[in-house]
């Protein structure tokens, strides 16, 4: 007869749960390891698309965690969305559902002071968005959703893309990433 270990076996479903759960669907399971030529002059040509836009970034500030975020300064910043797609960019469908989320949320806001000094506001499969750079410099969310649809657009190479749009002004750097 069997003997069941209350230790290992709970440990080994949570393995298996969590390995069953957390791979995304990838269209015929295919999988690229290598590039052709041709698929490394289509990523070149991809990654100098520079397109200009123009969104608000804000300098916020507020009180304590709980009293309402106040808008410092805000500037309308022409700056320029760069592609930079490769074998480990996010799937675009990730990207999608990502951007989705945080489209009707107010601000995204970079909080974190420490580390990578980005602040990820949304998360789906493969692909994330996120504000890096000076703590406290903002986009509105739907701005940041915007910046995922672009790199969708004009970034995709088969099915996946990545970029990133960056803002250097007077208050600092903020950059606004899919990855």
């Amino acid at each position: 007869m069997y003997r069941f270990n209350a230790i290992l076996a709970p440990t080994l479903i949570v393995f298996l749960f969590t390995v069953l759960i957390s791979s995304t669907y990838v269209p015929n399971n295919t999988t690229v390891t290598t590039l052709s030529l041709t698929d490394m002059e289509a990523l070149a040509r991809i990654n100098t698309v520079k397109i200009p836009i123009r969104l608000g970034i804000y300098q916020l500030w507020q009180e304590t965690l709980t009293s309402e975020i106040k808008i410092l300064n805000e500037t309308t910043a022409m700056d320029d969305l760069t592609c930079e797609t490769s074998l480990a960019s996010p799937w675009v469908w990730d990207i999608r559902h990502a951007a989705d989320s945080i489209r009707n949320m107010n601000w995204c806001i970079q909080k974190n002071l420490f580390g990578s000094g980005c602040t990820t506001h949304a998360r789906s499969g493969t692909a994330a968005l996120g504000a890096c750079g000076t703590f406290w410099l903002a986009v509105r969310c739907k701005d940041l959703s915007w910046v995922g649809d672009l790199v969708i657009a004009n970034c995709r190479w088969r099915d996946q893309a990545g970029g990133k749009y960056e803002y250097n002004g007077p208050w600092g750097l903020l950059t606004g990433v899919v990855f």
